[in-house]
């Protein structure tokens, strides 16, 4: 029965990724999940590349100061916390809010079963997690420093129990959050922001590596000392990694004790607290006089609902606009020094690249925003409801258009009024700054509802997969990148010579609106007929 559980689990999370799209051919489906593996193989590549540099400047200085086993503990807490920040809002949708735990309570499967299932499969998943962090770092180790068979032993039982650790710890803050949240009344806004939040602490660490390792390098004996005292399990690894048979049996402890106890009390409790209705609070009625809303009013106001109500659609279609107001206020309080540095970073030298590179990079928190990629495919099992209802289509579109608008325009306005007033730049540059960055967010709104009219799902499972991996949503992803890139490089290459940057950011910006004009009469003739053959 576990082994079932587990295979069906295992080809849940394989569908969720590799599901085919509705409306493609059987080639495209076959061509879309190559595309997706590319992508995450380059992501992971991506990720192995930067783990295995920082590990090269550690690990050679870190031994020769006779702290090897520090370096083993750091990697080991890097690896947990990644596991940890990858699947911590997972587990609490997937174990306890999960859609078909009454389905399976409802059969007779033993609730350890179950719980040891969903365990199970978070523990794969963790260690994929882990081995983007300990493979280049046990591979540097061995390559500088030659170490002897025991480096092997304990790198290897390391592998095996420390996602375990992260599990563990990954479902009691589920738990906590589920807990946290069940009682509100908007908690599936209280949970998109806390995605946000999580991924932009994730981005500064990311962005802070080098000086987190510069900080280890210059104080490793007082952080050493903070790991033995404050992180055990780490401590323990660290020492096993450098041949102690203590230490590994101690992080055999650190590692399962905890498991096993998450497992019991999971196991005891998991019928009470899969069909405990922990909905909000009622709020009560209150008699008011009824709003007559326009078609295109009500529309949209559903569009934004769901945006908003759906945690996964916020975080993966509407992150550019937070991105956006955090880089401008970062701007506005460190001064233009930052941003210079950071466009030098890319080869972008000199006051005139300036005001380009902040365009550039309004224009990327643009293509980070496109709720409209999705929201035909959403409609899935509705689509008949707004069929039956007297609406026009063209109200339907532009309700799903504006409603990526001022999800993006309105936090990027706000951040080019920042922009505008860090910086130093003429009228004109500031007209640019303002309003390039606002037809990008229109054309992708277009965009984006146009691809999804092209590439409809409507037969989804998960509107998770919806939201994530559709064809329409990487297609828009790309075709933005595509919109950003071309410009830039047409600019820096060839035209930069030949027009000043204010006339040829006039130029792009006649092109995205031309773009957007020509979208536009396609949903008014071609998309309408499109919508009506669904």
């Amino acid at each position: 029965m576990l082994k079932t559980l587990i295979r069906i689990r295992l080809a849940a999370m394989k569908e969720t990724v590799m599901r085919r799209n509705t409306g493609l051919k059987r080639r495209g489906g076959r061509g879309m999940r190559i595309l997706i593996g590319l992508a995450f193989a380059y992501l992971a590549l991506c990720l192995l590349m930067l783990i295995g540099l920082l590990c090269y400047a550690l690990a050679a200085p870190l031994a020769g100061a006779g702290l090897g086993w520090l370096y083993h503990a750091v990697a080991g807490l890097i690896a947990v916390s990644f596991c940890f920040m990858g699947s911590v809002f997972l587990a609490q949708s997937q174990i306890f809010d999960a859609r078909d735990n009454e389905l399976l309570l409802s059969m007779p499967i033993p609730p350890r079963l179950i719980v040891a299932s969903r365990l199970l499969s978070f523990l794969l998943l963790n260690y994929l997690y882990t081995a983007i962090v300990m493979v280049p770092a046990a591979v540097v180790y061995a390559v500088q420093l030659s170490p002897g068979p025991m480096f092997y032993v304990g790198y290897a039982l390391g592998f095996l129990l420390l996602p375990m650790l992260s599990t563990a710890l990954t479902c009691v803050i589920g738990w906590l959050i589920t807990l946290l949240i069940a009682r509100m009344r908007h908690k599936n806004l209280v949970t998109g922001l806390a995605m946000i939040v999580f991924f932009f602490a994730f981005m500064a660490l990311y962005m802070n590596l080098q000086n987190y390792a510069l900080a280890l390098l210059q104080n490793g004996q007082e952080i050493a000392a903070v790991f033995e005292r404050v992180m055990p399990p780490f401590y323990s690894f660290g020492m096993a990694a450098e041949g102690s048979v203590l230490h590994l049996l101690l992080t055999a402890v650190w590692c399962l004790a905890p498991l096993a106890l998450v497992y019991a009390l999971l196991s005891r409790s998991f019928q009470r607290l899969a069909t405990t209705n922990r909905g909000a609070a009622k709020v009560k009625y209150v008699a008011r006089e009824m709003h007559v809303a326009s078609p295109r009013a009500a529309l949209l106001r559903k569009e934004l609902g769901r945006v908003f109500g759906f945690p996964l659609y916020l975080f993966n279609c509407a992150i550019g606009g937070p991105m956006a107001v955090i880089l401008g206020v970062v701007v506005l309080v460190q001064g233009p020094g930052i941003l210079s540095a950071l466009s030098a970073a890319y080869g972008l030298t000199g006051a005139g690249f300036l005001v380009p590179f902040v365009i550039i990079v309004l224009c990327f928190c643009a293509i980070c925003t496109c709720t409209s990629a999705p929201s035909i495919s959403l409609e899935g099992p509705y689509l008949w409801i707004l069929r039956a209802n007297p609406v026009r289509e063209r109200d339907l579109f532009f309700a799903k258009v504006m409603a990526n608008v001022l999800i993006g325009g309105v936090p990027l306005a706000v951040a080019s009024a920042l922009f505008v007033i860090a910086l130093p730049m003429s009228a004109a540059d500031a007209a640019l700054v303002v309003v390039l960055p606002l037809l990008a967010q229109i054309v992708m709104a277009y965009l984006g509802l146009c691809l999804n009219l092209l590439m409809p799902r409507l037969d989804w499972v998960s509107q998770a997969a919806v939201v994530k991996q559709s064809g329409s949503v990487m297609a828009a992803v790309f075709g933005g990148m595509g919109m950003i890139a071309f410009p830039a490089l047409l600019y820096a290459f060839l035209l930069n010579s030949v027009m000043s940057f204010q006339v040829f950011g006039l130029l792009v910006g006649i092109v995205l609106a031309l773009g957007c004009l020509l979208m536009h009469l396609y949903l008014g003739r071609g998309g309408v007929r499109r919508f009506r053959a669904l």
